[in-house]
C-alpha cells in the first residue's frame, strides 16, 4: 500500500463503520480509563474472540 503509515508497533489500520453514538461511547470509555480508543476496542474485540492482545 503506497503512501501507508507504518507503526512501530505493528499494528496495521483496519476501517469500519459503526453507529455514531456507539463510537461516542467508545470514545467517553477510552476518556474514562485514559486510554487510547483503539486500546479499548482493540482489548474488547480479542475478548470476544478468546485472544489476548498483543
Amino acid at each position: 500500500m503506497a503512501g501507508a503509515v507504518q507503526r512501530p508497533d505493528g499494528r496495521k489500520k483496519f476501517v469500519v463503520y459503526l453507529d455514531p453514538k456507539l463510537i461516542q461511547s467508545i470514545k467517553m470509555k477510552a476518556l474514562e480509563e485514559d486510554r487510547h480508543a483503539y486500546e479499548l476496542v482493540e482489548e474488547i474485540i480479542a475478548k470476544s474472540l478468546d485472544q489476548k492482545p498483543d
